[in-house]
């Protein structure tokens, strides 16, 4: 297939791209040029900037297109207005973000049909916590009229190399540099994650099989809570440090961190079923560990005997 991938060189589209070189696929990568532009020199390039202009790909043809890196819904809008009916189908990598906590009600596992977020000013494009999930909600809809050519995932925090985010990052670099570690008071928190090469994976084959319909890609395969997580990360880092409890606010935002009151576990509960169904496999978590280390102790200063 001919793919058009809407970035492709950080974190989640690098893996994007690299699994679809892995099978053989042509890719053409739209992206501003700014980070990594030297990866994947066999690929086709289009530096463009999604909300300004697209019209360097207008009457271009493709057998699909991966967007990757639109949050908010005017950037899906150019896109669709430039390439028209230039391509198969459409997957968009959305967020289990688009959920809406307070409308689910008893529901604890959420799967695909729960209720989604309603963003009540369609003209927001500024890009927070509070907009994230309503944002991806509406970019959602811009694709809706796709009927069986669109495929939406949903992944919750994405781990592995080349994160950027320092979220998953943060606890192993923490775990192999101290002996003694900060976390939150309530290590039984859900957690949920998923590799970016599993992620990745899906991806592919839900494309190569022109499956539609709406995907949450979670992980693991079975139930965790954040403090399994970080035994498993010390487990596999050989490490041995002793938790010290602190309180939430003490700690680094975004660190895969849930409410103490529980009223969001439902974000971290979402059921993968559908996508398990479709392919999703998971990498042992010992092997996910190891690349994060490795790039951690590449950054580490390295000492001399």
């Amino acid at each position: 297939m001919h793919v058009l991938i809407f970035g492709g060189t950080q974190f989640v589209g690098r893996h994007m791209a690299e699994e679809g070189e892995r099978r053989g696929h042509q890719l053409t990568l739209a992206h501003r040029g700014k980070t990594n532009p030297d990866l994947f020199p066999q690929a086709e390039h289009v530096t463009l900037d999604r909300l300004e202009s697209v019209d360097v790909l207008r009457g271009r043809t493709f057998d699909a297109i991966l967007d990757v890196s639109a949050y908010v819904p005017r950037a899906v809008r150019l896109a669709r207005e430039a390439l028209a009916e230039g391509f198969g189908r459409y997957l968009f990598i959305s967020t289990i973000s688009v959920y809406d906590l307070a409308a689910m009600g008893a529901i604890t596992h959420p799967d695909e049909s729960a209720p989604l977020l309603k963003p009540e000013d369609p003209t927001v494009e500024t890009i927070n916590a509070e907009t994230y999930g309503g944002l991806k909600v509406l970019c959602e809809r811009e694709l809706a009229d796709l009927g069986d050519r669109l495929t939406i995932i949903r992944p919750g925090i994405v781990v592995g190399r080349y994160d950027h985010t320092n979220r998953f990052h943060h606890w192993t670099r923490e775990i192999l540099t101290r002996d003694a570690v900060a976390v939150p008071p309530r290590l039984d928190q859900p957690s949920q994650w998923i590799d970016g090469e599993d992620l990745a994976r899906l991806t592919w084959d839900l494309l190569e099989n022109a499956t539609p319909g709406a995907f949450n890609a979670c992980g693991p395969g079975t139930p965790e809570t954040l403090g399994s997580m970080l035994n498993g990360i010390a487990a596999a880092t050989d490490r041995n440090p002793t938790w010290i409890p602190a309180e939430a606010e003490e700690l680094p935002k975004m660190r895969f961190l849930l409410p103490e009151d529980g009223s969001a576990d439902a974000m971290f509960r979402v059921s993968n079923a559908k996508a398990i169904s479709a392919g999703l496999r998971f990498r042992p978590f010992a092997e996910t560990v190891a690349d994060v280390a490795a790039e951690i102790r590449a950054e580490l200063p390295q000492t001399s005997n």
